[in-house]
């Protein structure tokens, strides 16, 4: 898959989910029901950053039918130069 223009190839998905428990427990559900190869499923990426503070550099792409809320490119770019610095 080809994201934003940008094809790179990986290997697996890393997710950072919504704390809420309803989609916490969607998100079990397609697990269990889906095999999307290796995951990792992280409460925060480096610099402390979590689903509140990411979800404000996410672009929405179509995937499989539904939005998919995929962290943006450019910020990707300025956290790996800039070291992912918290701004807290």
């Amino acid at each position: 898959m080809v994201a934003q223009g940008v094809p790179i190839t990986t290997f697996d998905i890393d997710i950072v989910p919504s704390p809420e428990e309803v989609n916490l427990r969607s998100l079990l559900a397609l697990l269990l029901t889906t095999d999307l190869g290796p995951l990792d499923l992280l409460g925060k990426i480096e610099g402390g950053q979590g689903y509140p503070e990411l979800l404000p550099n996410t672009v929405e792409i179509p995937y499989r039918g539904h939005p998919l809320a995929q962290t943006s490119v450019a910020f990707l770019v300025f956290g790996f130069f800039c070291g992912f610095a918290s701004s807290g």
